[in-house]
């Protein structure tokens, strides 16, 4: 299973990356339909957003991303004083717009390291890692981490690219896919 699931975001980022027509325009229908759907929790300007897809997405708004799309809070845990950021994170700043995903990120054990710079952009395989990782929270399961699969010469230099916005939310979506097709992942 673990090794199918990693295929499926690999398969997920590389399409997307290739650029078809049909990709493209599901990946502009998902875009969409993500944007309303968080609309409430997180308002945009969608046009400004749009025109941002196909831009890398640093570490802050990749970690931002996946705490909103999975719900991952800090709900489950006590704290002795309130946690800041830079508990967590060297690079980071306390009491700014990803402040609160970040210590989501760090709290829930997403594999976020403490040399994490959220101002570089993110690699696909980075953000496919810390995917994973959130899946893996928000369904309960014990282990999905991905095992290196057998890749071409040329996937590995495609999963080494900054990841866009775009690129991203195709990877969440074909990880929440999966999960629905496959509900036995979950710990019950």
């Amino acid at each position: 299973m673990t090794k199918k699931w990693t295929s499926i975001l690999i398969a997920s980022v590389l399409t997307f990356s290739i650029g078809t027509g049909a990709a493209m325009a599901a990946s502009e229908s998902l875009i969409t339909q993500n944007l309303h759907s968080s609309a409430a929790t997180h308002p945009v300007d969608f046009t400004t957003v749009v025109q941002s897809d196909s831009q890398p997405i640093n570490g802050a708004q990749g970690i931002q991303l996946l705490v909103t799309k999975f719900q991952l809070s800090l709900a489950a845990f006590q704290f002795i004083k309130a946690p800041e950021v830079s508990d967590y994170y060297s690079k980071a700043k306390n009491d700014i717009w990803y402040s609160d995903a970040l210590i989501i990120a760090a709290v829930n054990g997403l594999g976020v390291p403490r040399t994490f710079d959220p101002a570089a952009k993110l690699t696909r395989q980075q953000f496919i890692d810390y995917t994973v990782k959130a899946m893996e929270k928000q369904i309960n399961a014990t282990k999905l981490y991905i095992q290196p699969s057998e890749l071409s010469d040329f996937s590995k230099a495609e999963l080494k690219k900054t990841i866009t916005r775009a690129e991203a939310l195709q990877v969440i979506d074909q990880a929440m896919k999966y999960y629905q097709q496959h509900p036995e992942l979950a710990n019950h």
